[in-house]
């Protein structure tokens, strides 16, 4: 059917429209249609004939038809010249389709709209391949996550242990050690960096906008990579004399931008001077840069360089992960990563960024990771099921100038929980009987109940799944540390949240004591010691004393018989959750003291137990078997 709108054009003109391989639509003013081309036609399965009996509602799904409504009355008021929008379209055999449709108004010589003309593209199919885009991308930055947690777990306690173990050496053992903690955080912002490029792809990258300071930020990056630049090379920070002094905005993600570009600055630089500089520039807008005075980049090289793992020039250590990283975090906050550089000269990586500023300065605390304070800075109260993580954090606290109390489920945080008590709480999350959000939700209920102010509950834990982080704040913490947490994050956070001063502790009851020694069964089969006497030695090497080493060593084997018991218990009752919870924590247990084989059946029990379609029951009872016969020759182990 042609009508005068079509008849209007040239006769070349009304071939190629109806020629056209896009949908054509023409619609008279209430929305009827009154032409369109041989690819509309086709497209929706009507005949020409049948235009007169068509209108846009007809075509558009129910759900859809009040958005094309308020469209197309914006069209006709003249509130817009020209209107995109994808709706679901259905076709005359009651098929649909998800469509992009561009409308526009044709006006005569008085600006007065005479009908309709619209493009529609079919994007079905494009829209189906960003959705299996996405579901892959998420289902890789899940694998990721999950990967990561088992790694971040035993990583915690390694970084946490060399660090605490280079504070007591001197001289070569010392830098044993310290060699250890360096080589752990390098292990650790590996595998962050992994983990941020898999969110990158999937687009869940998290931005957290808090409170800082930008000179104090460039200084802290100065101070992070400081021992990372060669003899004789300076390395500064500088920022204008003007700069406001509180602003908001990502910190931890800007930071760690600058730390990227510091420390390749510090790879690439065998004289001169490293300068990492906060301008600000106008309103809320600033812009922060590194210079270098070091080997410079070819210019054939400047783009390829923001590509993940391309190192042009062969690079000097790391994956190739970092600068393509940055780029992501800048670019989602709105700027662009830029660089100018100068083969033998040096080189300039900056962005701007928009960071709206405060009004008022809250005074931050100077004590630093490695400097025990001269005064106590409150009581902590910990929440974890592994002693041994326990027994690292009352470590670390102490050496912050915190006092400490223990808890090891939720049940028993809560029965003790005191509002004065605390000036804030470092809550562990997969715990058994009561996991780490449903203490805090009880905690919250308590202080809620009597009136109490809130203590501060952070969130410290080796899991690292998109969403944790919201699902954490959601059930009332306030803050959120992965693990491995080094000394300098654990004081960061605790002087964000512990400002108040809580009263004088009163003595609180001892814990109940672990599992009674069974050493004293009869007909016990021969055990391979091995691997047992190993995993003491390594404890040995860590802690600097075989009598730290065999006391750490038989709180694990406490911890086995615990969680073996709770996964006893899941059995029988059936309960999923509590049985991966329960194999997970034996799982760490059993790695921790050799007990690869028991560990390797824990990781199947937890698989099994979170698919929800396998059955455990006879791999669990198992694992109890085996944590019944070997427990007794482990501590007969690290007896002699």
């Amino acid at each position: 059917m042609i009508d005068r709108p079509v008849s209007m054009l040239g006769s070349v003109d009304s071939i190629l429209f109806d020629n056209a391989p896009v949908a054509y639509s023409l619609l008279d003013l209430n929305g009827r249609q009154i032409g369109g081309n041989r690819a509309y036609w086709e497209l929706f399965g009507y005949d020409p004939s049948e235009a007169g009996s068509i209108d846009v509602m007809r075509l558009t799904h129910p759900d859809d038809r009040e958005l094309t409504r308020r469209y197309f009355a914006d069209l006709l008021g003249g509130q817009v010249e020209e209107t995109a929008i994808e709706k679901r379209y259905i076709r005359k055999d009651g098929s649909q389709f998800l469509g992009r449709l561009k409308a526009k108004a044709v006006k005569d010589e008085i600006g007065k709209p005479r009908f309709l003309v619209g493009v529609i593209e079919d994007i079905t199919d494009a829209a189906e391949a960003n959705r299996a885009l996405r579901e892959a991308a998420n289902a890789q930055a899940s694998f990721v996550a999950a990967v990561s947690h088992e790694l971040r777990s035993p990583l915690h306690s390694i970084l946490g242990l060399a660090e605490l173990l280079s504070f007591s050496l001197s001289g070569e053992d010392r830098g044993r050690a310290d060699t250890i903690v360096r080589q752990a955080e390098n292990l650790r912002a590996l595998i962050d960096d992994i983990l941020d490029m898999s969110r990158v792809q999937a687009g869940v990258l998290e931005l957290r906008n808090e409170d800082f300071d930008p000179a104090e930020l460039a200084t802290d990056v100065v101070e992070t990579v400081a021992s990372l630049a060669l003899d004789g090379v300076e390395i500064n920070a500088v920022a204008d004399r003007d700069i406001p002094p509180l602003v908001s905005g990502p910190r931890a993600r800007l930071e760690q931008v600058l730390v990227n570009l510091a420390s390749n600055a510090c790879k690439y630089t065998d004289k001169g001077a490293i300068n990492v500089i906060a301008r600000h520039l106008e309103a809320d807008f600033f812009r922060f840069s590194v210079t270098d005075t070091g080997a410079g980049i070819d210019r054939a090289h400047l783009n390829e360089i923001f590509e993940p793992f391309r190192q042009p020039d062969g690079g000097r250590g790391g994956v190739g992960l970092g600068l393509a990283l940055s780029k992501a975090i800048i670019e989602q906050m709105g700027g662009t990563l830029e660089v100018t550089s100068t083969v033998g000269e040096g080189s300039c990586f900056w962005f701007e960024v928009e960071l709206p500023r405060v009004a008022d300065v809250a005074a931050g605390d100077p004590t630093h990771a490695h400097d025990t304070p001269r005064r106590s800075l409150g009581r902590v109260l910990v929440v974890d099921d592994s002693e041994v993580n326990r027994m690292l954090a009352q470590a670390q606290l102490s050496r912050l100038g915190y006092a400490c109390e223990t808890a090891s489920d939720g049940t028993h945080a809560v029965a003790n929980f005191e509002p004065t008590r605390f000036v804030a709480v470092l809550m562990d999350w997969y715990m058994p009987e009561m996991d780490g959000l449903a203490t805090t939700k009880a905690i919250r209920r308590l202080e809620a109940a009597n009136g109490w102010d809130q203590t501060p509950i952070i969130a410290v834990t080796a899991s690292a799944m998109p969403g944790d982080r919201e699902a954490c704040v959601a059930a009332g913490m306030n803050d959120f540390l992965p693990k491995p947490a080094s000394l300098e994050q654990l004081k960061r956070v605790l002087g964000k949240w512990a400002r108040r001063k809580p009263e004088a502790p009163k003595p609180r009851p001892a814990e109940q004591a672990g599992p009674a020694d069974d050493a004293g069964a009869i007909d016990e089969p021969v055990i391979d010691t091995k691997p047992f006497e190993a995993a003491l030695r390594r404890l040995e090497r860590d802690l600097g004393s075989r009598a730290a080493a065999v006391e750490v060593f038989n709180a694990f084997v406490d911890e086995m018989y615990e969680h073996s018991a709770n996964l006893t218990q899941t059995v029988s009752s059936g309960d999923r959750a509590r049985a991966a919870v329960a194999a997970h924590s034996l799982k760490g247990a059993s790695r921790s003291v050799g007990a690869v084989g028991i560990a390797t059946l824990c990781e199947a029990v937890e698989r099994s137990a979170r698919s929800y379609n396998a059955d455990f029951s006879d791999t669990a009872l198992q694992i109890v078997e085996q944590v019944e016969r070997i427990a007794p020759a482990m501590r007969k182990a690290v007896a002699g």
